[in-house]
Protein backbone atom coordinates (compact mmCIF):
# COMPACT_ATOMS: atom_id res chain seq x y z
CA UNK A 1 0.00 0.00 0.00
CA UNK A 2 1.29 3.47 -0.89
CA UNK A 3 0.80 5.96 1.94
CA UNK A 4 1.47 9.69 1.60
CA UNK A 5 1.90 11.99 4.61
CA UNK A 6 1.96 15.78 4.15
CA UNK A 7 2.71 18.65 6.54
CA UNK A 8 3.76 22.29 6.41
CA UNK A 9 7.39 21.54 7.43
CA UNK A 10 9.77 18.61 7.16
CA UNK A 11 10.62 19.27 10.81
CA UNK A 12 7.02 18.50 11.77
CA UNK A 13 7.13 15.16 9.96
CA UNK A 14 10.49 14.25 11.48
CA UNK A 15 9.80 15.40 15.01
CA UNK A 16 6.15 14.36 15.37
CA UNK A 17 5.51 11.60 12.81
CA UNK A 18 8.85 9.82 12.56
CA UNK A 19 7.62 6.88 14.65
CA UNK A 20 4.46 6.49 12.56
CA UNK A 21 6.45 6.58 9.32
CA UNK A 22 8.80 3.94 10.70
CA UNK A 23 5.86 1.75 11.70
CA UNK A 24 4.32 1.96 8.22
CA UNK A 25 7.65 1.03 6.66
CA UNK A 26 8.15 -1.83 9.13
CA UNK A 27 4.83 -3.28 8.05
CA UNK A 28 5.84 -3.23 4.39
CA UNK A 29 4.04 -0.14 3.13
CA UNK A 30 5.54 2.31 0.65
CA UNK A 31 5.73 5.72 2.33
CA UNK A 32 6.00 9.10 0.60
CA UNK A 33 6.14 12.41 2.45
CA UNK A 34 5.29 15.89 1.15
CA UNK A 35 6.59 19.12 2.69
CA UNK A 36 7.77 22.55 1.49
CA UNK A 37 11.41 22.49 2.65
CA UNK A 38 14.59 20.41 2.74
CA UNK A 39 15.54 20.95 6.41
CA UNK A 40 15.06 17.30 7.47
CA UNK A 41 15.25 15.74 4.00
CA UNK A 42 18.34 13.62 4.71
CA UNK A 43 16.94 12.27 7.96
CA UNK A 44 13.59 11.41 6.41
CA UNK A 45 15.12 9.64 3.42
CA UNK A 46 17.33 7.64 5.77
CA UNK A 47 14.18 6.27 7.35
CA UNK A 48 13.36 4.75 3.97
CA UNK A 49 10.63 7.03 2.63
CA UNK A 50 10.55 9.17 -0.51
CA UNK A 51 10.06 12.94 -0.48
CA UNK A 52 8.41 15.53 -2.70
CA UNK A 53 8.21 19.24 -2.06
CA UNK A 54 5.19 21.55 -2.36
CA UNK A 55 5.87 25.23 -1.75
CA UNK A 56 3.44 26.77 0.72
CA UNK A 57 3.38 29.52 3.31
CA UNK A 58 1.40 30.11 6.50
CA UNK A 59 1.89 33.88 6.54
CA UNK A 60 -0.60 34.75 3.80
CA UNK A 61 -4.26 34.04 3.08
CA UNK A 62 -4.18 34.88 -0.62
CA UNK A 63 -6.84 32.93 -2.58
CA UNK A 64 -4.73 32.84 -5.74
CA UNK A 65 -1.66 31.56 -3.87
CA UNK A 66 -3.74 28.94 -2.11
CA UNK A 67 -5.26 27.78 -5.40
CA UNK A 68 -1.74 27.34 -6.75
CA UNK A 69 -0.91 25.22 -3.68
CA UNK A 70 -3.96 23.07 -4.42
CA UNK A 71 -2.81 22.60 -8.05
CA UNK A 72 0.65 21.59 -6.86
CA UNK A 73 -0.89 18.96 -4.59
CA UNK A 74 -3.16 17.77 -7.39
CA UNK A 75 -0.22 17.37 -9.76
CA UNK A 76 1.59 15.27 -7.15
CA UNK A 77 -1.46 13.14 -6.38
CA UNK A 78 -1.91 12.36 -10.09
CA UNK A 79 1.75 11.39 -10.26
CA UNK A 80 1.94 9.39 -7.02
CA UNK A 81 -1.52 7.77 -7.02
CA UNK A 82 -1.50 7.00 -3.29
CA UNK A 83 -3.85 4.50 -1.68
CA UNK A 84 -3.99 6.59 1.49
CA UNK A 85 -3.31 10.29 2.10
CA UNK A 86 -2.71 11.73 5.58
CA UNK A 87 -2.80 15.51 5.90
CA UNK A 88 -1.33 17.24 8.94
CA UNK A 89 -1.49 21.03 9.60
CA UNK A 90 -3.97 23.32 7.84
CA UNK A 91 -2.95 23.63 4.19
CA UNK A 92 -1.92 20.00 3.65
CA UNK A 93 -5.11 18.98 5.49
CA UNK A 94 -7.29 21.08 3.20
CA UNK A 95 -5.60 21.26 -0.21
CA UNK A 96 -3.75 17.96 -0.03
CA UNK A 97 -6.90 16.10 1.02
CA UNK A 98 -9.04 17.73 -1.69
CA UNK A 99 -6.46 16.78 -4.32
CA UNK A 100 -6.21 13.22 -3.00
CA UNK A 101 -10.00 12.84 -3.05
CA UNK A 102 -10.09 13.80 -6.73
CA UNK A 103 -7.88 10.85 -7.67
CA UNK A 104 -9.83 8.49 -5.39
CA UNK A 105 -7.40 8.05 -2.50
CA UNK A 106 -8.59 7.27 1.00
CA UNK A 107 -8.05 10.49 2.96
CA UNK A 108 -7.43 10.88 6.68
CA UNK A 109 -6.89 14.37 8.07
CA UNK A 110 -5.57 15.36 11.47
CA UNK A 111 -6.53 18.59 13.22
CA UNK A 112 -3.21 19.25 14.93
CA UNK A 113 -4.57 22.32 16.68
CA UNK A 114 -6.71 25.32 15.84
CA UNK A 115 -4.24 28.13 15.36
CA UNK A 116 -4.39 31.82 14.58
CA UNK A 117 -7.50 31.63 12.40
CA UNK A 118 -9.54 30.42 15.38
CA UNK A 119 -7.73 32.39 18.09
CA UNK A 120 -7.96 35.78 16.32
CA UNK A 121 -11.42 35.54 14.77
CA UNK A 122 -11.95 37.57 11.59
CA UNK A 123 -12.89 37.05 7.95
CA UNK A 124 -10.07 34.52 7.59
CA UNK A 125 -11.78 32.39 10.24
CA UNK A 126 -14.93 32.21 8.10
CA UNK A 127 -12.93 31.26 5.00
CA UNK A 128 -10.98 28.59 6.87
CA UNK A 129 -14.22 27.06 8.16
CA UNK A 130 -15.58 26.81 4.62
CA UNK A 131 -12.36 25.12 3.49
CA UNK A 132 -12.46 22.66 6.39
CA UNK A 133 -16.07 21.81 5.55
CA UNK A 134 -15.14 21.16 1.91
CA UNK A 135 -12.12 19.04 2.83
CA UNK A 136 -13.95 16.87 5.37
CA UNK A 137 -17.04 16.29 3.21
CA UNK A 138 -15.55 13.24 1.46
CA UNK A 139 -12.83 12.52 4.00
CA UNK A 140 -12.82 8.98 5.39
CA UNK A 141 -11.72 9.94 8.91
CA UNK A 142 -10.94 13.19 10.72
CA UNK A 143 -8.56 12.79 13.65
CA UNK A 144 -8.70 15.19 16.58
CA UNK A 145 -6.15 15.49 19.35
CA UNK A 146 -8.51 16.83 22.01
CA UNK A 147 -12.22 16.62 22.74
CA UNK A 148 -12.77 20.39 22.70
CA UNK A 149 -11.68 20.74 19.06
CA UNK A 150 -13.75 17.71 18.05
CA UNK A 151 -16.90 19.04 19.73
CA UNK A 152 -16.45 22.49 18.20
CA UNK A 153 -16.10 21.09 14.66
CA UNK A 154 -19.22 18.96 15.10
CA UNK A 155 -21.22 21.78 16.68
CA UNK A 156 -20.35 24.18 13.86
CA UNK A 157 -21.11 21.49 11.26
CA UNK A 158 -17.58 21.42 9.91
CA UNK A 159 -17.56 17.61 10.10
CA UNK A 160 -19.98 14.77 10.78
CA UNK A 161 -19.43 13.18 14.18
CA UNK A 162 -19.48 9.70 12.62
CA UNK A 163 -16.22 10.54 10.81
CA UNK A 164 -14.36 11.73 13.91
CA UNK A 165 -11.76 9.88 15.93
CA UNK A 166 -9.90 11.07 19.01
CA UNK A 167 -6.19 10.14 19.00
CA UNK A 168 -3.96 11.73 21.67
CA UNK A 169 -1.34 13.59 19.66
CA UNK A 170 1.61 11.99 17.93
CA UNK A 171 2.65 9.82 20.86
CA UNK A 172 5.97 9.77 22.65
CA UNK A 173 8.90 7.37 22.61
CA UNK A 174 9.25 6.74 26.34
CA UNK A 175 12.67 5.15 25.94
CA UNK A 176 13.95 8.23 24.13
CA UNK A 177 12.36 10.57 26.69
CA UNK A 178 13.41 8.71 29.81
CA UNK A 179 12.76 10.03 33.29
CA UNK A 180 15.61 12.14 34.69
CA UNK A 181 16.07 13.26 38.31
CA UNK A 182 15.50 16.92 39.11
CA UNK A 183 18.80 18.57 39.98
CA UNK A 184 19.43 19.61 43.58
CA UNK A 185 22.34 21.93 42.83
CA UNK A 186 20.13 25.05 42.69
CA UNK A 187 18.44 26.90 45.50
CA UNK A 188 14.76 26.06 45.90
CA UNK A 189 13.74 29.69 45.25
CA UNK A 190 15.87 29.95 42.09
CA UNK A 191 14.31 27.40 39.71
CA UNK A 192 14.58 27.20 35.94
CA UNK A 193 11.28 27.62 34.08
CA UNK A 194 11.54 26.37 30.49
CA UNK A 195 9.34 27.13 27.47
CA UNK A 196 9.88 24.90 24.41
CA UNK A 197 8.24 25.67 21.08
CA UNK A 198 7.86 28.16 18.28
CA UNK A 199 8.33 31.72 19.47
CA UNK A 200 4.86 33.13 18.74
CA UNK A 201 2.62 35.66 20.44
CA UNK A 202 -0.19 33.07 20.27
CA UNK A 203 1.94 30.70 22.34
CA UNK A 204 1.70 33.18 25.20
CA UNK A 205 5.29 34.35 24.98
CA UNK A 206 4.24 37.90 25.87
CA UNK A 207 2.62 36.71 29.09
CA UNK A 208 5.62 34.50 29.89
CA UNK A 209 8.00 37.44 29.53
CA UNK A 210 5.79 39.74 31.62
CA UNK A 211 5.53 37.11 34.36
CA UNK A 212 9.28 36.55 34.25
CA UNK A 213 9.89 40.29 34.64
CA UNK A 214 7.72 40.46 37.77
CA UNK A 215 9.11 37.23 39.19
CA UNK A 216 12.64 38.63 38.99
CA UNK A 217 11.61 41.40 41.39
CA UNK A 218 11.06 38.91 44.22
CA UNK A 219 13.16 35.95 43.05
CA UNK A 220 16.18 37.36 41.19
CA UNK A 221 17.80 33.93 40.97
CA UNK A 222 14.93 32.38 39.03
CA UNK A 223 15.57 31.73 35.35
CA UNK A 224 13.00 31.83 32.56
CA UNK A 225 14.24 30.17 29.38
CA UNK A 226 12.90 30.05 25.83
CA UNK A 227 13.98 27.27 23.48
CA UNK A 228 12.58 27.40 19.97
CA UNK A 229 12.55 28.93 16.52
CA UNK A 230 12.15 32.67 16.00
CA UNK A 231 11.01 34.39 12.77
CA UNK A 232 8.98 31.31 11.82
CA UNK A 233 6.41 31.17 9.02
CA UNK A 234 3.46 32.38 11.06
CA UNK A 235 1.57 35.67 11.22
CA UNK A 236 2.08 35.84 15.01
CA UNK A 237 5.81 35.12 14.86
CA UNK A 238 8.13 37.07 17.16
CA UNK A 239 11.35 38.34 15.61
CA UNK A 240 14.80 37.52 16.91
CA UNK A 241 15.51 41.20 17.60
CA UNK A 242 12.64 41.29 20.12
CA UNK A 243 13.86 38.12 21.83
CA UNK A 244 17.40 39.50 22.05
CA UNK A 245 16.00 42.70 23.56
CA UNK A 246 14.29 40.70 26.30
CA UNK A 247 17.48 38.76 26.88
CA UNK A 248 19.55 41.94 27.12
CA UNK A 249 17.10 43.19 29.76
CA UNK A 250 17.88 40.09 31.79
CA UNK A 251 14.25 38.96 31.72
CA UNK A 252 14.68 35.69 29.82
CA UNK A 253 17.46 33.48 28.51
CA UNK A 254 17.15 32.47 24.87
CA UNK A 255 18.54 28.99 24.24
CA UNK A 256 18.02 28.98 20.49
CA UNK A 257 16.52 26.03 18.65
CA UNK A 258 17.64 22.43 18.85
CA UNK A 259 16.08 19.36 17.26
CA UNK A 260 16.55 17.39 20.48
CA UNK A 261 15.27 19.32 23.55
CA UNK A 262 16.10 16.63 26.12
CA UNK A 263 19.18 18.44 27.40
CA UNK A 264 17.17 21.61 28.00
CA UNK A 265 14.47 19.67 29.85
CA UNK A 266 16.97 17.81 32.00
CA UNK A 267 18.53 21.11 33.10
CA UNK A 268 15.13 22.65 33.93
CA UNK A 269 13.00 22.36 37.04
CA UNK A 270 9.66 23.01 35.34
CA UNK A 271 8.24 23.13 31.78
CA UNK A 272 5.87 26.02 31.00
CA UNK A 273 3.34 26.47 28.18
CA UNK A 274 1.18 29.63 28.28
CA UNK A 275 -0.40 28.96 24.86
CA UNK A 276 -3.80 30.32 23.76
CA UNK A 277 -4.87 27.04 22.12
CA UNK A 278 -3.26 23.67 21.39
CA UNK A 279 -3.98 20.35 19.78
CA UNK A 280 -2.03 18.19 22.19
CA UNK A 281 1.18 19.98 23.22
CA UNK A 282 4.29 17.93 22.63
CA UNK A 283 6.48 20.05 24.91
CA UNK A 284 4.31 19.23 27.92
CA UNK A 285 4.43 15.51 27.11
CA UNK A 286 8.21 15.64 26.76
CA UNK A 287 8.57 17.49 30.04
CA UNK A 288 6.25 15.11 31.87
CA UNK A 289 7.97 12.04 30.40
CA UNK A 290 11.28 13.27 31.77
CA UNK A 291 9.76 13.83 35.20
CA UNK A 292 9.33 17.58 35.18
CA UNK A 293 6.35 19.37 36.76
CA UNK A 294 4.29 21.38 34.27
CA UNK A 295 2.73 24.84 34.22
CA UNK A 296 0.10 25.29 31.51
CA UNK A 297 -2.71 27.63 30.52
CA UNK A 298 -6.29 26.39 30.85
CA UNK A 299 -6.80 26.29 27.08
CA UNK A 300 -7.97 23.27 25.02
CA UNK A 301 -5.14 20.81 24.58
CA UNK A 302 -3.11 21.88 27.59
CA UNK A 303 -5.76 20.72 30.04
CA UNK A 304 -5.75 17.32 28.30
CA UNK A 305 -2.22 16.86 29.64
CA UNK A 306 -2.02 18.86 32.88
CA UNK A 307 -4.16 18.12 35.93
CA UNK A 308 -3.90 20.90 38.46
CA UNK A 309 -2.10 19.81 41.60
CA UNK A 310 -1.33 16.34 40.18
CA UNK A 311 1.37 16.72 37.52
CA UNK A 312 1.59 20.50 37.56
CA UNK A 313 -0.43 23.70 37.87
CA UNK A 314 -2.96 25.31 35.54
CA UNK A 315 -3.32 29.08 35.12
CA UNK A 316 -5.72 31.31 33.18
CA UNK A 317 -5.06 31.78 29.47
CA UNK A 318 -3.77 35.23 28.37
CA UNK A 319 -3.23 36.22 32.01
CA UNK A 320 0.33 37.00 33.12
CA UNK A 321 -0.73 37.51 36.75
CA UNK A 322 -2.25 34.04 36.87
CA UNK A 323 0.93 32.60 35.34
CA UNK A 324 3.01 34.49 37.90
CA UNK A 325 0.92 33.00 40.71
CA UNK A 326 1.51 29.51 39.30
CA UNK A 327 5.25 30.15 39.18
CA UNK A 328 5.23 31.29 42.81
CA UNK A 329 3.11 28.29 43.72
CA UNK A 330 5.75 26.06 42.18
CA UNK A 331 8.58 27.83 44.00
CA UNK A 332 6.91 27.10 47.35
CA UNK A 333 7.03 23.37 46.69
CA UNK A 334 9.64 21.36 48.55
CA UNK A 335 12.12 19.29 46.57
CA UNK A 336 10.28 16.06 47.42
CA UNK A 337 6.96 17.57 46.31
CA UNK A 338 8.50 18.53 42.98
CA UNK A 339 9.74 14.98 42.59
CA UNK A 340 6.29 13.56 43.36
CA UNK A 341 4.58 15.84 40.84
CA UNK A 342 7.19 14.96 38.21
CA UNK A 343 6.73 11.24 38.84
CA UNK A 344 2.94 11.63 38.51
CA UNK A 345 3.45 13.29 35.12
CA UNK A 346 5.64 10.42 33.94
CA UNK A 347 2.96 7.91 34.95
CA UNK A 348 0.27 9.84 33.04
CA UNK A 349 2.36 9.83 29.86
CA UNK A 350 3.05 6.09 30.23
CA UNK A 351 -0.65 5.32 30.64
CA UNK A 352 -2.12 7.61 27.98
CA UNK A 353 0.45 8.94 25.53
CA UNK A 354 2.87 6.12 24.68
CA UNK A 355 3.55 6.23 20.93
CA UNK A 356 2.59 2.57 20.49
CA UNK A 357 -1.01 3.47 21.42
CA UNK A 358 -1.07 6.33 18.91
CA UNK A 359 0.50 4.29 16.11
CA UNK A 360 -2.01 1.45 16.51
CA UNK A 361 -4.86 3.96 16.34
CA UNK A 362 -3.51 5.46 13.09
CA UNK A 363 -2.93 2.04 11.57
CA UNK A 364 -6.54 1.16 12.32
CA UNK A 365 -8.01 4.23 10.57
CA UNK A 366 -5.62 4.17 7.59
CA UNK A 367 -4.88 0.55 6.76
CA UNK A 368 -7.56 -1.29 8.76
Amino acid sequence: MKIVLAANTSWYLWNFRRGLITEYLRRGHCVWVICPDREMEVQLTQLGCDISRVRMTSRTANPFSDFVIFLRFLRLMIMLRPDVFLGFTVKPFVYGSLAAQIIGAKTVGTITGLGTAFIRKNWITRVVKVLYRLATYKMKTVVFQNQSDLDMFVLQKLVSRCKTVLIPGSGLDLYHYSQKPIKRTRSQDAPVFLYIGRVLWDKGIGEFVESARKLKETHPGAQCQIAGKVDVDNVTAIGKSQVIKWENEGVIEYLGFHHDPRGFIEDADCVVLPSYREGLPRSLLEGAAMGRPLLASDCPGCTDVVMDGVNGFVFRTKNSESLLSAMRRFIKLSFSERQQIGAAGRKIVEDRFDQSLVHEAYLKVTTG
